[in-house]
């Protein structure tokens, strides 16, 4: 699995910032989305479970 920060577009014309994110992919991964959104920006304990969720759903 090969999990990275990313960062999420906002809207800027609405006045929506960017947003830090974590990504996750399994090797050969084609498609697949999963959204958790914290209400105080990302957390590394977050970024855990979606590791977790990735080795044990998507083969990472």
């Amino acid at each position: 699995m090969n999990g990275h920060e990313v960062t999420l577009p906002g809207a800027p014309a609405r006045g929506d910032p960017t947003a830090p994110g974590y990504a996750a992919l399994p090797p050969g991964a084609t498609r697949a989305v999963v959204v958790i959104h914290e209400i105080f920006g990302r957390q590394p304990e977050i970024d855990r479970v979606v590791d977790r969720f990735v080795d044990r759903h998507l083969g990472g």
